[in-house]
C-alpha cells in the first residue's frame, strides 16, 4: 500500500535538509510518495491529516529551535497528536546522548506536542553517525492529546541510531495505526 508523507524541515539548513532528503529517497523506495515542506513557507491551509503521518526536522541554533518549527507545531498540534508523527533534531557535535534527550524533551514540552517517534542526529555529514531514537510507549498514545506525558516514563530508548532506524520506527507506528483503527489516537476517539 502506498502512503503519503509529509516532512517538514525548520529550516533550508543543509543538515536538516539532508536528512530530509535522505528520509524521502529510503521511504520512497519502500513505495511511499513524500512532500517535502519548509516550515517558514507551509501554508495556512496546510492540512496534516490529508497524510498518512507527519515528520518534522528542525536543526538546533544557538540552543534553540528555529522559530517557524514552534509556529507550526503549535498551529497543528491537535491533528498531529490524533495521527502518527515523528520529530527529528539536528545537535551540535559536541552533545552526548543525555544531552540530546534533554533538547528535545524541553522542545516538545515547550510546544506541547509528543511525537510518537523522536530523534536526534549529530554528524550528519558523515552519515548520522551519532545519535539517539526514542519512542512512545503505546499506552501514552492515548494521553498524549492533552500533555499528559511524564517524557522519562513514556518515552523509552528505541532500537538504533540512524535514518533507517527512524524510518524503520515510524513506519511501525503507522502500520500499527493502520492495524488497529479501533485504537484511539486520543481520549474519546
Amino acid at each position: 500500500m502506498t502512503r503519503t508523507i509529509a516532512v517538514i524541515c525548520g529550516t533550508s539548513d543543509q543538515q536538516t535538509m539532508r536528512v530530509a532528503a535522505q528520509l524521502a529517497t529510503r521511504l520512497q523506495q519502500q513505495g511511499n510518495q513524500i512532500e517535502i515542506y519548509e516550515a517558514g513557507n507551509l501554508s495556512e491551509n496546510f492540512q496534516p491529516r490529508t497524510y498518512d503521518g507527519v515528520i518534522v526536522g528542525a536543526a538546533m541554533e544557538g540552543g534553540e529551535f528555529p522559530i517557524e518549527v514552534n509556529r507550526v507545531i503549535r498551529h497543528l498540534r491537535a491533528d498531529l497528536h490524533e495521527m502518527p508523527s515523528a520529530f527529528f533534531s539536528i545537535m551540535s557535535s559536541g552533545d552526548d546522548e543525555e544531552k540530546m534527550r534533554e533538547h528535545n524533551e524541553a522542545f516538545s514540552q515547550r510546544t506541547q506536542w509528543y511525537p510518537v517517534v523522536m530523534a536526534a542526529f549529530v554528524d550528519v555529514d558523515n552519515g548520522a553517525s551519532r545519535g539517539m531514537i526514542e519512542r512512545m510507549d503505546f499506552g501514552a498514545i492515548g494521553r498524549r492529546r492533552l500533555g499528559e506525558i511524564d517524557y522519562g516514563r513514556d518515552y523509552g530508548r528505541a532500537g538504533g541510531s540512524d535514518v533507517g532506524d527512524l524510518i524503520e520506527q515510524f513506519t511501525d507506528h503507522i502500520q500499527h495505526a493502520e492495524d488497529h483503527p479501533e485504537m484511539p489516537m486520543r481520549p474519546g476517539m
